[in-house]
């Protein structure tokens, strides 16, 4: 059962319908009269009048009763979208009248298994409203229709296809280096993460192709340290355009027009003009793949200081909606952290 990605959103008419989903359960609002669910708790029942409502648990499965395919134009929208209106039976519970989403409106048959999802309602105001219950077809794994690429067999273009698009989002380790002759480095890497707490440590990854390194290896092998910035929303077009094949006299943060700034650790620049900026020492390498052809360098750096905007803190808690960093999709696409929900842990 998916659950709202704002379940926190509840007032005293929906309040019990949170409290389960905060534990796991589908807790709905039913007349007493008649026994029809109703969504959300209203001043009477529409199917007969009635004023007395209580609420009960019931499962998340069930099955398709009853349905029948419509069209409507939602909102202002000019393409006309064709939807399931739907009697689903539930396995603990009575028939709940709802919309059958997420698949084509013309498979969708009586006696089909279904799991309750819930669409968060947003006013147009922009104030989220209350969640809208709604079933989608229960995939079976059986159905599942799969194609195997055994590694072998693939070029190294649809590895890095295949690579990229299945591990997403990836955050952007946005590394910052001095040369030895003192010019500013400034490169992203999507093939960026953290690998330990105690002591923090960071990796990236680098190609290497034709002998030909990077100036951010090169860099971290002549001075043994790095920054790893952190790219937000605002700064994805200057973190792009570092991201060009420049020449290695060229300094990244003057032709992005950033602030090469010390943060006092370790001697390397960081982006003043990043949300976050984490200094390393590179404590370790190690290299995937046979050095004749495209292979990769991964750097690990142990963190020696955090250097975070205070708007984003609480103590040492990131908001991440604020922090609003950018991921990595495959091609040209990224994601934000301002999408979210919550899970408890069940221990």
């Amino acid at each position: 059962m998916r659950l709202p990605a704002k379940a926190a959103h509840s007032n005293s008419e929906n309040a019990p319908f949170f409290e389960g989903a905060k534990n796991g359960h589908l807790v709905l609002p039913r007349c007493r009269a008649c026994d029809f669910v109703i969504w959300f708790p209203r001043e009477m029942c529409p199917e007969c009048g009635s004023q007395e409502v209580d609420w009960f648990q019931a499962s998340g499965m069930g099955t398709v009763y009853s349905c029948t395919t419509t069209r409507r134009i939602p909102g202002s929208w000019s393409k006309v979208t064709p939807f399931v209106l739907a009697y689903v039976e539930l396995e603990e519970g009575p028939r709940v009248m709802t919309n059958i989403v997420e698949c084509d409106p013309e498979s969708v048959s009586i006696g089909d298994p279904v799991e309750a999802v819930f669409e968060d309602a947003v006013h147009r105001d922009g104030e989220p409203g209350a969640p809208l219950l709604r079933f989608q077809p229960v995939r079976s794994l059986d159905a599942m229709n799969r194609t195997s690429f055994p590694v072998s067999e693939l070029d190294p273009t649809d590895l890095y296809k295949l690579t990229t698009g299945l591990i997403v989002p990836r955050p952007i380790g946005w590394i910052g280096t001095r040369s030895n002759s003192g010019v500013g480095n400034l490169a992203p890497y999507s093939f960026f993460n953290a690998v330990a707490t105690n002591p923090p440590v960071l990796m990236f990854s680098t190609g290497v192709f034709d002998d030909v390194i990077k100036d951010s290896l090169r860099n971290i092998r002549e001075t043994g340290v790095f920054t790893a910035n952190l790219v937000d929303h605002d700064l994805a077009v200057a973190m792009n355009d570092t991201s060009a094949t420049l020449d290695h006299e060229v300094d990244e943060f003057s032709v992005a027009g950033l602030t090469a700034a010390n943060f006092g650790h370790v001697d390397a620049p960081g982006v003043q003009e990043a949300k976050a900026v984490i200094e390393c020492l590179a404590v370790r390498e190690v290299e995937f793949g046979n050095p004749e052809e495209l292979h990769h360098v991964v750097t690990f750096g142990e963190v020696v200081a955090f250097h975070i905007d205070q708007e984003i803190l609480d103590g040492t808690r990131i908001d991440p909606v604020r922090l609003d960093a950018l991921g990595r999709l495959a091609g040209m696409d990224y994601a934000t952290t301002r999408e979210q929900f919550r899970l408890d842990r069940p221990d």
